[in-house]
């Protein structure tokens, strides 16, 4: 049934008529290290500078349809991994489901690199989503993405989303603190190794 919603979430395209205000993060002190970058009128895109290791990441934020006309109302968080490539796909399975109301409501946060493709996310995220050093796999991936590759570097990325990000999130949307960490392949690895290690800020 994944599969299909997967299927179906390619070749179904669903304009999404939002749009989006003025944000208040330019006069948030607490985040000088975020710009605002709004390149698609369906989300905010957002640039973040680490604390961690001085990268810049880039921060999707999908808001859901009754976020406005109902302002008492707090939402759960998804947050999504590898967001270059996956924070489209992940938007259209959840307009998907809820055209069924088989999910509730929830904004969706994609944690993303600030690269023009995915492709170009991938040595990074090699260094972001693993829990170890692995030298072997290292010189293997280098090989063929023909770039330095640096593993084990997931205890950090942890810290800039549990540090960072999740404050971000909790401080200017309306979030209820159900939060669910999501990924695929390494993003998979990075996810268990977060609810093992985050102290119960993922509650999914």
């Amino acid at each position: 049934m994944y599969l299909r919603l997967m299927v179906k979430a390619f070749i179904f395209l669903l304009v999404i008529g939002a749009f989006i205000g003025t944000s208040a993060f330019a006069q948030n002190a607490a985040f000088q290290n975020v710009s605002l970058d709004i390149t698609n009128p369906a989300f905010e895109a957002l640039t973040l500078k680490s604390e961690v290791n001085n990268s810049n990441y880039k921060i999707f934020i999908s808001k859901p349809e009754s976020y406005y006309s109902n302002t008492n109302k707090d939402f759960p968080v998804l947050y999504v991994l590898d967001a270059n490539g996956l924070f489209t796909l992940m938007t259209q399975i959840y307009d998907l489901l809820r055209l069924s109301n088989e999910i509730p409501e929830m904004i969706i946060v994609g944690i993303g690199y600030d690269v023009p493709t995915f492709s170009d996310s991938f040595a990074l995220r090699v260094t972001d989503l693993t829990p170890s050093k692995v030298s072997e796999e290292e010189r293997i991936l280098e090989s063929h993405f023909r770039t330095n590759v640096v593993s084990g570097g997931a205890a950090g990325f942890l810290n800039l989303i549990t540090g960072q990000i999740v404050p971000l999130i909790d401080e200017n949307y309306r979030t209820n603190r159900i939060r669910v960490l999501a990924g695929f392949s390494l993003g998979g690895l990075f996810s268990t190794y977060a609810m093992l290690h985050s102290n119960g800020i993922f509650t999914h």
